[in-house]
């Protein structure tokens, strides 16, 4: 992936190659590239990467001689308007980030939403299953809302026609790949709004903000959320033993992680 989207710039892409070497002029190592390749060029016939189409097809082409056909779109057919790309929207000196879905609209949390916030984090079940604070008070939730967009995370406000159904978050890390992490309210659970949220914002993340890959993880037992992660397309990768903190203690974890071409789309 880092490769791939070198390609973006050839002298950056040189410079991987140059890396690399080792890896990429052996039989194994071109095989791969071609693998790769092969994936995203499948991937811009399902409208993904477009801006990375003519770097792809003249690397293929170095590669192999031959110059690959551009596929034939794969999109829902039924689909005559591409899904609604983000909107920035301008609050006091602050640029907050607004997604829209089939369903949801996915907003920055404001003033608002603290009394509500509050009451659906008393829901013991979100206290167990995520790291939010245990017990769980009207100051956790101004702070949640003081601090959304601040640093390296945006977080959002999962709305379905007005009403608030939960929340999501995309954590940007210095050391680590970024990561995703949600929660629905009680009442709104079991229509599949979690699957679609999580959807909407990984191809924001992957084609508006160009990230190579976004990682998940839940305490051991939530099968809501790995439930949730999969569907999305999630590859799920193993179980850290205590590796994260929950009601003050720490807590084994499922890990996965999604690369653009296996996001999936909801129908």
């Amino acid at each position: 992936m880092l490769y791939v989207n070198s390609l973006r710039v050839p002298a950056v892409a040189e410079r991987v190659r140059k890396e690399f070497a080792d890896i990429l002029e052996t039989d194994a190592g071109r095989l791969a590239e071609q693998i790769a390749l092969a994936e995203m060029l499948q991937a811009v016939g399902r409208g993904w990467y477009e801006e990375l189409a003519p770097h792809l097809r003249q690397r293929a082409e170095e590669l192999t001689g031959v110059t690959p056909p551009t596929p034939p779109p794969e999109r829902d057919p039924d689909m005559t308007v591409p899904p609604p790309r983000a909107t920035v929207a301008t609050k006091g000196s602050e640029e907050t980030v607004r997604l829209s879905s089939r369903r949801l609209v996915m907003r920055g949390p404001e003033a608002g939403d603290i009394d509500w916030v509050t009451t659906e984090l008393q829901d013991l079940e979100i206290q167990r299953n995520t790291t939010v604070p245990s017990p769980y008070a009207r100051a956790d939730a101004e702070r949640f809302v003081r601090n959304a967009n601040t640093g390296q995370r945006t977080k959002f406000i999962i709305t379905e026609s007005g009403q608030r159904a939960g929340a999501i978050s995309l954590h940007m890390h210095d050391k680590r790949a970024p990561s995703i992490g949600y929660w629905i309210g009680k009442a709104a659970r079991g229509r599949g709004i979690a699957t679609e949220a999580v959807t909407r914002v990984c191809r924001w993340g992957f084609e508006d903000l160009g990230l190579p890959i976004i990682t998940w993880s839940a305490k051991v037992g939530n099968e809501a959320s790995r439930a949730v992660a999969a569907k999305a397309g999630f590859q799920m990768e193993g179980t850290l033993r205590l590796r994260s903190m929950s009601q003050g203690a720490l807590r084994d974890c499922w890990v996965g992680s999604l690369l653009p071409h296996e996001l999936r789309d909801i129908p």
